[in-house]
């Protein structure tokens, strides 16, 4: 991720995701010359996030899936737990599952409370009543 810290490499890299694929192409898009762009690609190829055939350049979409954070669900339960301290253990295993800073339409709630159990309708209301997710007008999100 270093190698993106820098905003001349962040454009090059722009650029090559958005199809330009020569070093030329990739200088003009980005507005710079031709020698500060083989040196951004230079290093953006050695932290595997470019790749070159011959002369053409092109991301290397794998690193994202080896650096992202794998999400872990919880267990799917068969049961809601019926004893509010235990469902409050249950549900708190539930809120990592939601983003801080988003905002999340009940479909999406739904999509991913599935995953937990199949009554998405009581997951979301106990979520709320607990404060462990806010609702407003069909929207979600964590406080």
């Amino acid at each position: 991720m270093a190698a993106l810290a820098d905003d001349t490499r962040r454009s090059v890299y722009g650029a090559v995701t958005l199809r330009a694929d020569t070093t030329a192409r990739i200088a003009e898009r980005v507005g710079i010359a031709p020698v500060p762009c083989a040196k951004a690609l230079a290093v953006l190829e050695q932290a595997a996030l470019v790749e070159r055939t011959g002369q053409v350049w092109s991301p290397v979409t794998e690193v994202w899936r080896r650096i992202a954070p794998r999400r872990v669900h919880p267990r799917t339960r068969a049961s809601i737990p019926a004893k509010q301290s235990k469902r409050r253990v249950f549900l708190k295993e539930i809120v990592p599952l939601f983003s801080h800073h988003r905002r999340y339409a009940e479909a999406e709630v739904n999509g991913i409370l599935r995953d937990v159990h199949p009554d998405v309708a009581a997951l979301r209301r106990y979520l709320v009543e607990e404060g462990l997710l806010t609702r407003a007008d069909g929207v979600y999100w964590r406080p």
